[in-house]
């Protein structure tokens, strides 16, 4: 998937180029990489860069399920980095706190992340512990408050993440 309609593709890439200087992934990533990439160098970028949750296997499940396209002939120039950080951005596939990407989180989720990293998410959950993973998802199809579902998602995830292992 390319979610982003591009109709001038030099242009595409340039302003891409530019935007990673301007929104400092260069910085977060060390510096500027070298252009074309292969998929594990821009795994790389897009992880330290953009600071996306992502690794070569779940990239690789990306590309095989058709979520993510890579380029033709293998080699990711950073056009096709941007439409790959587009989707992992659509799916807030965010690194955990501390992040750039914090002020994009509910607040639950941010409270949710820093309880993970502190191994105390068994105390921010405590509160209501007959709730599962079935008893949210159950009750996100029946919300229709925005904001109480992006906390009942924040406590869907840390409950997968509590009673199943599952990070997602």
């Amino acid at each position: 998937m390319r979610p982003i309609p591009v109709h001038d593709a030099e242009t595409f890439e340039a302003t891409a180029r530019a935007a990673f200087g301007h929104t400092g992934w260069y910085a977060r990533a060390g510096g500027e990489p070298h252009w074309p990439m292969n998929a594990a160098q821009a795994v790389d970028f897009l992880d330290r860069g953009g600071e996306y949750s992502i690794d070569e296997a779940a990239f690789g499940d990306l590309i095989r399920r058709g979520i993510v396209t890579p380029p033709e002939d293998g080699l990711w120039r950073p056009g096709d980095v941007v439409q790959a950080g587009a989707v992992l951005e659509s799916r807030r596939q965010w690194l955990p706190s501390p992040s750039t990407h914090d002020p994009k989180k509910h607040p639950t989720q941010l409270q949710i992340e820093q309880a993970a990293t502190a191994d105390a998410l068994d105390d921010v959950l405590a509160g209501n512990p007959e709730l599962d993973a079935r008893h949210i998802a159950v009750l996100m199809t029946e919300c229709e408050n925005r904001e109480v579902r992006e906390k009942l998602m924040a406590g869907l995830l840390a409950t997968l993440q509590r009673d199943h292992g599952v990070t997602l």
